[in-house]
């Protein structure tokens, strides 16, 4: 299944992949509780179980809804709604599943929000403030390790996580400049945990 958030409508929609073909099928579409206005900006999570889609909302209120996911059909449920401390370009979770990440790209700050189950997110216990731009936040298949672009700076800032507490604390060194005005926004780790590829 294939999830695709719809800024103009407010929708989720759900998609069926024929794995031979690649062709697409909408199973359904889901609109976001308390959302009426369009042109929210939708960054999704799944949760590392599979079982929770968060989708969070860039407009007002600034929300993110959890939807418990039917693994045979890939319909969604809504669970539950949280807050959002700032509007989000990107949002993940930790590899527990217990934390959601965010990056404010026009808040400029990096953010840590604990959920509860099922599937609540609750407001945010770590807000860090100074990160420009901040376009993308994932954390390592170790659980350790949290990476951030901020786009304002040309940076790759690095944290270390705190598995137990949810806590962000900047590794050493603390970041990492790529070239003057290359833009760093989204990327993704290499399966073998050694390499990272990043889009300018």
């Amino acid at each position: 299944f294939v999830y695709v958030g719809n800024a103009e409508s407010n929708e989720v929609w759900v998609l069926a992949l024929d794995r031979p073909s690649g062709d697409l099928t909408v199973v359904e579409k889901v609109g976001i509780p308390g959302i009426t206005k369009p042109g929210n900006s939708t960054p999704m999570a799944v949760s590392p179980d599979r079982r929770i889609l968060y989708v969070g909302t860039r407009g007002e209120p600034k929300i993110v809804a959890g939807f418990a996911i039917d693994p045979a059909s890939g319909r969604l449920k809504h669970l539950a709604s949280g807050p959002l401390p700032d509007s989000m370009a990107y949002i993940s979770t930790d590899r527990t599943g217990r934390y959601l990440l965010g990056a404010s790209y026009p808040g400029h700050k990096v953010t840590v929000s604990p959920i509860g189950p099922p599937g609540t997110v609750q407001p945010a216990q770590q807000i860090l403030p100074d990160h420009p731009n901040a376009h993308a936040i994932l954390v390592d298949a170790g659980n350790r390790h949290v990476l951030v672009p901020t786009l304002g700076n040309d940076k790759v800032n690095q944290f270390d996580l705190d598995p137990t507490t949810g806590q962000l604390a900047p590794a050493s060194p603390p970041s990492v400049s790529v070239k003057e005005k290359a833009g760093p926004r989204h990327f993704v780790f290499h399966p073998n945990g050694r390499m990272v590829y990043l889009l300018n």
